[in-house]
């Protein structure tokens, strides 16, 4: 038997009228996806492209974040007579004299490359290739959802730890390395949320570009949901258009003939169906499991003290049409065991969107929420 019986409505109210290299570029396009799927919200950049080559890139350097490095090598890179002194400096690929720094990384085509200076020369700045590299910590002043992290020239063993709030592991991550890293990128996927710090265990030589996080999307609703509910309502009451404020609600008989194993027309109109009236048995079984609601539904007959919903094919059509635009976050309906679907209508006329609520045997007597998440609504019609 076909009903469709309405609980609720959740809507947000709006005013009337407001409303480098070709290797680089493989690499970024196969992320691209996955941080599209990952991050719904904005994805953001600590970069370093506010630096001038040679900089000094201090703790405090970028707001929000305190950058630290720490040496870890306990004895000098071969063949290098000297302990790398740092400190993290800037490699700008832009810089005219090209010929003033690591060939390796002059494969990353207009780049700020931060990285632990072998020598502290500020003009032919160059990385550090002792073994163990450097440790470099990002410790952030607001939980991040970490998205990855653009390393460079990697030929040695790297990894990287993601912690929590609390100080907790949330994520060890290898960065590829190798011979086929020399001079080349590695965007490492991190795909973490909640990262209050994040450490950089390089293995030998290596600059860092950037690091991509996700500032998550703002909720659909914003501030508290309101709701368009049948609470204040009686059983057997009759909805009538005008029966709540700022909004006109109307049904519309679709069938051509009664429903099955019944002589006449369902009559309607529109009733209220309260769970709570103390006498249960006075109307249908399948509605007693919604415990204390009021349901708005087509009667079958216009029985008001026994209401129950009418099973012709198709269904009754119930428009509502709003005074002012709204936002709708949803709509539970119960007990819909044939196919129904929600149009939503926009200032203009124009439809917005066409949904399809669940259905079939296992929506006997059950409830369906049914996501709606649209802006702009003049009007949903439910058939």
């Amino acid at each position: 038997m076909w009903k469709s019986l309405l609980v609720g409505l959740l809507a947000h109210v709006l005013a009337e009228e407001e409303e480098g290299s070709c290797m680089l570029q493989k690499k970024q396009m196969q992320h691209k996806l996955i941080a599209k799927d990952y991050c719904e919200g904005t994805q953001k950049v600590l970069n370093f492209n506010n630096f001038s080559h040679g900089d000094e890139v201090f703790p405090d350097s970028i707001p929000g974040v305190t950058i630290e490095a720490t040496r870890r090598a306990t004895e000098p890179e071969p063949g290098f007579p000297k302990n790398c002194s740092g400190p993290l400096l800037i490699l700008d690929t832009r810089d005219p004299d090209f010929r003033s720094f690591d060939k390796d990384l002059r494969n990353c085509e207009n780049c700020t490359l931060m990285l632990w200076s072998k020598d502290g020369n500020r003009n032919k700045v160059n990385d550090c290739g002792e073994h163990p590299g450097v440790m470099i910590s990002f410790k952030y002043e607001e939980l991040q959802d970490l998205i990855d992290i653009e390393l460079w020239d990697l030929e040695e063993p790297t990894f990287i730890e993601l912690y929590g709030a609390d100080g907790e592991l949330l994520k060890n991550v290898s960065a590829p390395n190798g011979p086929d890293q020399d001079g080349n990128p590695a965007v490492v996927d991190l795909m973490a949320e909640g990262v209050k710090e994040m450490i950089v265990y390089m293995g030998g030589s290596g600059a860092v570009r950037k690091i991509r996080s996700c500032e998550p999307a703002p909720p659909f609703c914003p501030g508290p949901p309101g709701e368009l509910t049948f609470n204040s309502f009686s059983h057997g009451d009759e909805i009538l258009p005008d029966s709540i404020r700022g909004v006109t609600i109307e049904a519309t008989r679709r069938a051509t003939e009664p429903e099955p194993g019944f002589p006449k027309n369902c009559s309607g109109p529109l009733l209220i169906l309260d769970t709570r009236d103390p006498d249960g048995r006075s109307f249908d079984k399948d509605l007693k499991r919604c415990e204390n609601c009021t349901l708005m539904l087509w009667s079958k007959d216009g029985n008001r003290r026994k209401v129950n919903d009418c099973g012709e094919h198709p269904g009754v059509k119930i428009s509502f049409k709003f005074r002012k635009l709204q936002s709708l976050v949803d709509i539970e309906l119960w007990d819909l065991e044939e196919p129904t679907f929600i149009e939503l209508y926009g200032a203009d006329g124009e439809m917005l969107k066409n949904i399809s609520a669940p259905d079939g045997p296992e929506q006997d007597g059950n409830p369906a929420i049914v996501e709606l998440l649209t802006e702009g609504v003049t009007g949903p019609a439910l058939h």
